[in-house]
Order: C-alpha cells, then structure tokens, then sequence
C-alpha cells in the first residue's frame, strides 16, 4: 500500500507552530491583565487600612492625605495601564483567530487530501482483485 503525502505537509506545520505561538502570545497578553486587575482590587483593601489608622494630630491627618492620593493616582495609573493590556489583548487575540482559521483551512485540506488518497487506493485494489478474478476464470 503507498504512503499518504500530503503536497503543503510543511506549510502545515509552519502554520501550526504560528498558530501555538500566537495563542501562546495571546495568553501571556491576558496574564498580565490579570495580574494588574489583581492589583487594582487590591486596592480598595489598602484603602480601608489606611482608613482605619488613628489620627492623632495634623501631621498624621496630612500623611493620610497623602497616602491616599498615592492610592488614588496608583488606580489611575493602572486604569490607563489595564486600558492598554486590553486594548493588545484584544489585537493579539484575533491574531490568534486568524492564525487558527489559517491552520485549519490547510488541516481540511490535508483531510480532504487523505480521503481521496484512500478512495484512490481503494479503487486500485478493487481493480487488482478484478483483474485477479478475470485471470482466474480464464
């Protein structure tokens, strides 16, 4: 029996290893979103412990003041930050879309391939045994 070749074997696997980059790409974008929306939710938590800190006189009354404008300009700062990792997550991930659509266009046409490999190689044997049975008769 022959061996199945598919003509853009190489093709395929090039397109894969994008696609597996590009997905790996995506997800390490994502992480990092992750991992700043971690710190803005912490954020509220320090707030109340600052909050919760006694008073006692005007110079602890003005350090609050300006711990907290810290917090403040610190969730700013990552709302802008947050904003950014989206908006290259969002891009990332449609490049991984499209790389996976490239990917599977070339498998269907790799499966396609494979199915008339098989029906051909079916109607080889078919003509072999019909022959056979023909010079058997004869």
């Amino acid at each position: 029996m022959p061996k199945f070749a598919f003509r853009l074997e190489r093709l395929l696997k090039r397109r894969a290893a994008l696609e597996s980059e590009a997905k790996e790409t995506f997800l390490m974008a994502r992480a990092r979103r992750i991992a700043e929306e971690a710190k803005k939710d912490a954020l509220p938590a320090r707030r109340a412990a600052l909050l919760q800190q006694p008073i006692f006189d005007l110079a602890d009354r003005l350090n609050l003041q300006a711990a907290l404008q810290r917090v403040d300009d610190h969730e700013r700062l990552l709302d802008l930050t947050i904003a950014d990792l989206q908006s290259e997550e969002d891009s990332l991930q449609a490049a991984w879309l499209q790389a996976r659509r490239d990917l599977q266009v070339l498998e269907k046409l790799r499966e396609r391939a494979y199915h008339e490999f098989e029906r051909e190689v079916a109607r080889s044997e078919q003509r072999a045994l019909d022959e056979w049975a023909v010079l058997r008769r004869a």
